[in-house]
């Protein structure tokens, strides 16, 4: 890795002139690294700290960037590196490192210049203490290290996309908006709308909308068990309402078929805790039985649709959903948000159609079934 730091790019912003002499790894190259150590941990099962030290207060000639990199060469170990996580911000990577390791790394580079550390999985896995996983110090303008380090930056395109898309579906959707909330209220008694805490971009928690299409006060428990079950399995990821689910309104099933109880997220994607294409949210309880690398769908905005509602979906297991989640955020494009745009709508189509067509089977199949249970007792009553 060393020997081709000089021929990537370095930042070019005049304040980071002298910055570069100094040594240090360009934003770019440090995210590179980074993403390297991060998929070595997750194999291994290891961890590494990153130590984060706020450097905005530094004259902008260059020598106190120098003196702090100075410092951090002087603790630094040979595997460990060093690089901007930002124009105001120095990071060192310290790999197999944890967090007690990392606060002892910080105190002894400079104790009077404003540090944080941070440790991998700890403090990223959702669910987890991150006061537990990050050093106590104040860092000024590192609050958002781990965001900028871990995860993809939201493009501009897909920004204007998203709003631009939401706002004109909304006011296009409101009379089916007002019809579905006058006609859950009359079937159930209850909200006509169901929120719910989601885990989605960087890990966050936000809650999620989404029309009621169950009767309230049901136990999560049978469905948390359920994806516990789907995710160890390998199974495919059918839900659980069942035929005659007693859980479901009048002709919920069919709402939920197509889709209809999920247009209340165009709400979601226009307040930015969305994206009209992205990996599923997926439930706090459903993100503690995760293993390492399937937190990396968390790198990328969540969405209405994405790459495996297209691909078979239902159809699908648990770890093939992560990783169309994941080759989506690597693929990222403009074209291919437009792409699964166009493709959700036969999507949602074709399932339904399947979903008609077992319906009618299993109905088809019930007599026939009677018919040879009781053609089979006959039978055996006359050859006793």
């Amino acid at each position: 890795m060393k020997n081709n730091r000089h021929t990537l790019p370095a930042r070019r912003t005049w304040d980071e002139q002298g910055r570069g002499r100094a040594g240090i790894n360009s934003f770019a190259v440090f995210q590179a690294l980074i993403k390297h150590e991060r998929n070595r941990c997750d194999r291994d099962g290891s961890e590494f700290s990153l130590a984060a030290f706020d450097v905005s207060g530094m004259n902008s000639n260059g020598r106190g960037i120098k003196r702090v990199a100075n410092h951090i060469r002087q603790e630094m170990r040979s595997i460990d590196e060093v690089g901007w996580i930002d124009s105001q911000c120095i990071g060192v990577l310290l790999p197999v490192t944890n967090i007690e390791g990392g606060r002892k790394f910080a105190h002894r580079v400079d104790e009077t210049i404003p540090a944080r550390v941070y440790t991998y999985p700890a403090h990223w896995l959702p669910g987890y203490d991150t006061e537990a996983g990050r050093d106590s110090m104040e860092c000024g303008k590192c609050e958002d290290t781990v965001g900028k380090v871990f995860s993809r930056k939201v493009p501009v395109w897909k920004s204007c996309m998203d709003v631009a898309g939401s706002l004109i579906l909304i006011v296009l959707l409101s009379p089916l908006f007002l019809l579905m909330a006058v006609y859950i209220k009359a079937v159930s008694p209850g909200k006509a709308f169901y929120k719910q805490k989601r885990v989605g971009y960087r890990g966050k928690i936000f809650t999620f909308i989404k029309f009621r299409t169950m009767h309230e006060d049901n136990d999560p428990a049978v469905h948390r068990e359920y994806l516990k079950d789907l995710i160890k399995s390998g199974r495919p990821m059918e839900k659980l309402d069942g035929d005659r689910d007693a859980r479901i309104i009048p002709r919920g099933k069919v709402i939920r078929k197509l889709c209809l109880d999920e247009l209340p997220q165009l709400f979601n994607v226009l307040r930015r805790e969305m994206s009209l294409v992205g990996p599923r949210p997926c439930i706090p309880y459903e993100a503690e039985e995760y293993l390492r690398w399937h937190v990396h769908r968390f790198d990328t905005l969540p969405g209405m649709t994405g790459l495996w509602q297209v691909s078979g979906k239902n159809k699908l297991s648990f770890e093939q959903m992560i990783r169309l989640d994941i080759t989506y955020g690597n693929r990222m494009s403009p074209l291919l948000d437009l792409k699964i745009l166009l493709l959700t709508g036969p999507a949602i189509i074709g399932m339904a159609f399947d979903a008609s067509v077992k319906r009618i089977g299993m109905k088809l199949l019930k007599p026939n079934t009677v018919s040879m249970i009781e053609g089979g007792e006959k039978k055996s009553l006359r050859d006793a």
